[in-house]
């Protein structure tokens, strides 16, 4: 995480208002944390283990005392349940794709915060949270990583099925071929794997 003041100064800190959570039909379940520098326990941000697509709402979260700096690490995991479905879905802008974020607002004025870092995808159990899933599930053990250069597709993807990918071949700027090369996969793992994705 990145915080910076109007002045371009790293050193700054946001003081944490509140947030909301954004996912399409799917999202089932939604999380936010903070690791601060210096510290060894996670912070959550207000998550919710139940989410539903027509309650997004803000959540205030002044009373917690949270203030955001540069070098703290954020983490947020969206639970899509995409079971029964014909086809895959993909990272998208339309309805019928999905998107995973979170928003944040604080003050002072003029402060700015930027996150970068991977989107990895995988499989939670029944009753595992999504709390603390850079540790319980790291994305060097996804089988499905993008560099997370842009939000809306997840940037370029760097591995595809346990392999990695050659050229950059699902980059932001080739979001169709991105979808194919997602749909072929998942349906080739369908077909290795006999289950239902």
């Amino acid at each position: 995480l990145e915080v910076t003041d109007a002045e371009g100064n790293k050193s700054a800190k946001m003081n944490v208002l509140g947030g909301s959570f954004h996912a399409h039909m799917l999202g089932r379940e939604m999380y936010a944390e903070v690791l601060k520098v210096g510290s060894i326990e996670w912070q959550d941000l207000g998550s919710e283990r139940t989410w539903h697509f027509g309650d997004q709402f803000y959540r205030d979260l002044a009373l917690r005392d949270i203030a955001l700096e540069t070098g703290d690490i954020m983490q947020t995991t969206c639970v899509m349940d995409s079971r029964g479905l014909p086809s895959p879905v993909v990272i998208g802008k339309e309805t019928t794709d999905e998107m995973c974020w979170a928003h944040f607002m604080g003050y002072p004025g003029g402060i700015r915060a930027h996150c970068e870092g991977e989107v990895w995808m995988g499989q939670l159990g029944a009753k595992e949270s999504g709390l603390g899933i850079a540790f319980s599930h790291p994305s060097y053990n996804s089988t499905e990583l993008w560099d997370g250069s842009n939000m809306l597709t997840g940037g370029t993807m760097l591995r595809t099925n346990g392999l990695a990918v050659s050229r950059g071949s699902c980059a932001d700027q080739d979001a169709e071929r991105c979808r194919g090369i997602v749909q072929q996969m998942m349906s080739k793992r369908q077909g290795e794997a006999g289950c239902e994705l």
